[in-house]
This record gives structure tokens, sequence and C-alpha cells, in this order.
């Protein structure tokens, strides 16, 4: 009886044994594919099916286990040196189990391992959105061959990629606002000084790749120096003033000439800046200087009973004003011709451009985003003896109108405006100027309106 019960411990006891090395096994199973999914940065959803194909592994290992177990047991219950033995190892394994842990480092939760990512791919996405600026250095250009342009500035001004952009301004609103704030700015009576030219320039900086505006980082300036190629010094008793267009008014800006001529003022904003010359008033030495001008494009649409020509917007046509310069107006010195277009006709930029390489013209402003204006600079000529026959090429074709226009046409009908050429002189004063052609739009016979809208079909039968 007493060895009965001996036998039946000591095979409890192996039972024991081996049950925990079962639990152990799964365990260290466990510990491993927590360690490996923080690792290697895997998904905790995959490591969670990993470990229940594991836990279905071990516990059919522990069932073969258990029976491997009883059939040793069975066939040894007497050999009590084995279930010694046995006792030994499991308590050399209990030991080394027990020294086993997880590093004080590892996650051990679905949680802080969510976390943990988390605040890595934030601190990447942080650094690609952090903007690389440009290191100290300047930017150059030409505007309308009458100044040069170099923009200095300090590191960390701009992004990585800007460039400057440079080009006239001609708009007749911004010209008055810029001319009646040298007016004010003089402390003088319009009759008192002279508003002798007005330089409307665009200054910006845009992105390389998406030619978005950039504007100089907070707190930093640019240095701005313009220098005219021609070289010449304003004579004495004449001085520049320079105004920032900014929300909707002119804002005064400082600016500094030294003795070469050179022009320096500093901005943290920029587009567009109007450069004035001003001076004493000096009564106009040429007056009523015959100005011709003439037109086939319109002269072939013909004029109305009120002596309006009709130009066709849509789908448009080209033409040319072709123009003749009296010789008496290259006697008083270097003079200029401007042009102002209605909407819906624009210069031709090509053209424009061709008037450059003429020997008789100093310069050709204008701004290539707004096509309806334009300033040629001729050389004045003392002994000139022929008039100078030029040319302005022209198109009308349109794509659509805005809806301000559409409403202005419903409410005050077809527009008529007045196309103007004018000579004024090296003071600013008018020596002569056309305004014969007075002109409203109209679409071509082809043109079609693939719409249903009374609104748009009324527009169409207006501009017919």
């Amino acid at each position: 009886m007493k060895k009965n019960t001996k036998k039946r411990a000591i095979r409890n006891f192996k039972t024991f044994i081996t049950s925990l090395l079962v639990i152990f096994s799964m365990v260290s199973q466990y510990t491993l594919a927590a360690y490996a999914e923080t690792a290697n940065d895997t998904d905790i959803s995959t490591t969670s099916k990993t470990i229940g194909a594991e836990t279905d592994e071990a516990s059919a290992n522990q069932s073969e286990a258990q029976s491997e177990t009883t059939n040793v047991i069975e066939k040894n219950e007497t050999a009590t040196e084995d279930s010694l033995d046995a006792k030994s190892s499991s308590d050399e394994v209990n030991e080394s189990s027990e020294k086993t842990s997880v590093p004080d480092n590892q996650p051990s939760t679905k949680e802080e391992n969510t976390n943990k990512v988390k605040s890595g791919n934030d601190d990447i996405q942080a650094v690609q959105n952090t903007p690389q600026y440009m290191e100290a250095g300047s930017f150059e250009g030409d505007i309308s061959g009458i100044f040069t342009i170099k923009a200095e500035y300090s590191e960390n001004t701009f992004p990585l990629s800007t460039t400057l952009q440079v080009s006239s301004d001609l708009s007749t609103e911004r010209m008055e606002l810029a001319k009646e704030a040298f007016i004010k700015q003089s402390g003088k009576i319009e009759e008192e000084i002279s508003i002798k030219n007005i330089y409307g320039m665009n200054i910006s900086f845009r992105n390389q790749w998406g030619n978005n505006e950039v504007e100089p980082a907070e707190d930093k300036q640019v240095k701005i120096t313009l220098t005219r190629k021609d070289g010449e010094k304003l004579p004495e008793g004449e001085q520049y003033q320079l105004v920032h267009y900014t929300d909707g008014k002119m804002e005064k800006v400082d600016l500094k000439v030294n003795e070469e001529g050179q022009i320096t003022f500093t901005a943290s904003s920029f587009s567009p800046f109007y450069l004035g010359v001003l001076g004493a008033p000096i009564p106009p030495s040429i007056t009523n200087v015959p100005l011709t001008v003439d037109c086939k494009m319109l002269n072939d649409f013909g004029k109305d009973s009120e002596g309006v020509y009709h130009y066709q917007v849509n789908p448009g046509t080209n033409g040319v004003f072709n123009i003749t310069i009296p010789k008496e107006a290259f006697h008083g010195g270097d003079f200029r011709l401007t042009a102002t277009l209605p909407k819906g006709m624009k210069f031709d930029q090509a053209g424009l451009d061709h008037l450059k390489d003429k020997t008789e013209v100093k310069s050709v402003e204008y701004d290539p985003n707004d096509l309806t204006s334009a300033t040629i600079t001729f050389k004045g000529d003392a002994g000139a003896l022929d008039n100078l026959a030029t040319a302005l090429a022209v198109n009308t074709d349109i794509k659509y109108m805005s809806t301000d226009d559409l409403d202005s046409i419903i409410k005050n009908g077809i527009p008529k405006e007045t196309i103007y050429f004018r000579l004024l002189d090296s003071n600013g004063n008018l020596m002569g100027e056309n305004k014969n052609y007075v002109v409203s739009p109209k679409t071509g016979n082809s043109e079609k309106i693939n719409a249903t809208s009374i609104f748009l079909i009324r527009i169409r039968q207006m501009l017919q």
C-alpha cells in the first residue's frame, strides 16, 4: 500500500513538471512574438494571428507531451532514480525561467506600440513640412529696357526655388492714384508741380515650379537697387518719389539716390510700385501735333449711325493700328506714345517686342498679363526731316466675359469705349492725341452658345 502511494506521488509530480514545461514554452513564444512585432514595426493584428496559431500548436504539443509522459510513467513506475533526475532537471528549468525577463523599454500593449509608431510618423511629417530656405544672395532682372533691378536678401528670407519676376504696370486706374499720391506728398497743388513721368513696376517673387507669389519671411527686408540703363541722371530741380500699391491705396516708400543716379529702397512686401519723376511745371514747347491713326480691321466693320465701330470679339480677329508720328514731335527731345485699348482687345506682345529693335525707339513698356496698354518712348531728334510711320498689332480674341461684364451689359447696354493714342513730351505735357475710334464689341456670325439660358440668349442677341 505504501509502495503504491509512492508511485502515485511520483506520477503526479512528473505530470506537474510537464505542465510547467508546456506553460513555459507558451510564455516564451508569446514574448518573442511581441518583441519581434516591436522590432520590425509589424501590424498588431498579424502578430495576434501568429500568436493564436502558435498557441494552438502549443496546446497540441501539450496534449502530446502529456500522453508521452503517461506512457513513460506506466513503463517506469519503479524507476525512482529517473524521477529524481527529472525533478532535478525541472528545478533547473524553473530557475532558468525565473531569470528570463522582458526588456524594460519593450512595449507591452497594442496601444503603446501604436503610439510609438504614430509619434515616429509625426516626426517625419514635421521634417517634410518644414520649409527649406535659401542662403543669402541676390536676384537680377530688367524692367522694360529702362531699369536694371537687383534684389538682395539675407539668409532664411525666401524658400528654396524662389525667383524674381518683374514687368511694367500701366494700369490707368493705379497710375491716377499714384499721381494723386505724388502731388499730396509734395505738399503743393497740381498747378505748382509737374509729374513728368511715372514708371509702373510689378516686382514680385514667385515659386519656380508653381509660380505662386512668395513674400519675404516675417521680419525680413529685401534691398532693391534700380539703375537706369541709359545712365541718365535727373536734371537739377527734379526728384524721384516712390509709392507702393497695397490694400487699395498708395503708401509712401523712402528711397535714396546716390551720385551715380542709382535708386535704392527696402521693402518687406512686393508688387506693384510706382516711381514718379517730379519737377517744376514747364510749359509745352510743342502742341497740337497731328497724330494720324488708321485701322483697316475697324474700317472694314464700319461704324453705325452714332459713329461707333464694332469689333468682333468671338471668335475674334487680328488687326493693325497704323500710326504716323509727325517730325515735329522729335524736335523737342525724347517723347512718349501711349495707347490704351478697351476690354476684349489687346496688343500683340511679339509686335511690341519687335519695336524694341527700332533705332528710333528708346524703350517699350507693357505688362504681359494686361496687354491693353503700352507706352513707347522715342528718342528725340532735333534734325528729323520726315514723319515716322509705325504700327501696333492687336487681336480681339477673347474666350469669356466676367460676370461683372455681363451684368454691366444687362444694366447699361453694350459698352462704348474710346481708344486713346497720346503723344507726351519729356515733361509729361500733351503734344497731341487721337481719339477718333469709339468702339463696341460684338460676336461673330459663327458664334454659337450651347445653352438654353434666357440670360445667355439675351446676351448673344445684344452682342450681335
